[in-house]
């Protein structure tokens, strides 16, 4: 089943989160799909797969140990800058820190998020060639 829009070409996504049970459930968000889904449970292997190999999407978390979120994120967008990036995280977020998120174009997810919904808007932002699209239950802390 395809909750999104599709391309001639599968699309690869990298996951780094250092929780295993959540690859697990992307993995399982997107079976059935034509995403190319590789996941890594250790920050550092992941930043290096998507900067030496061509990727579509990373999606990372950001409260993980020795290399968080951002710092990720800061590489990618320096050393790879048409590699769209979102964030799926715990993490409620200050000011600052969307502001960082929109103006990159970095999209948004709260865990936990619901799977059609997160199929959803990760089509819509992979499959496009806009911005990000922050999804509806984006929290921001004051």
């Amino acid at each position: 089943m395809s909750y999104g829009v599709t391309s001639n070409r599968v699309k690869t996504i990298v996951l780094i989160d250092d929780d295993r049970l959540i690859t697990v459930l992307v993995k399982a968000f997107l079976v059935h799909t034509d995403i190319n889904l590789i996941t890594f449970n250790c920050p550092e292997l992941g930043l290096k797969y998507v900067l030496e190999n061509e990727v579509d999407m990373c999606i990372t978390d950001l409260m993980m140990p020795k290399i968080d979120g951002f710092d990720i994120c800061d590489q990618i967008l320096e050393k790879k800058p048409l590699v769209k990036l979102a964030v799926l995280s715990f993490k409620k977020m200050s000011i600052n820190e969307m502001h960082y998120l929109l103006a990159n174009g970095i999209c948004y997810f709260n865990k936990p998020v619901a799977p059609k919904f997160f199929r959803q808007h990760l089509d819509a932002f992979l499959f496009s060639k806009s911005d990000c699209l922050i999804p509806n239950q984006v929290t921001a802390a004051h």
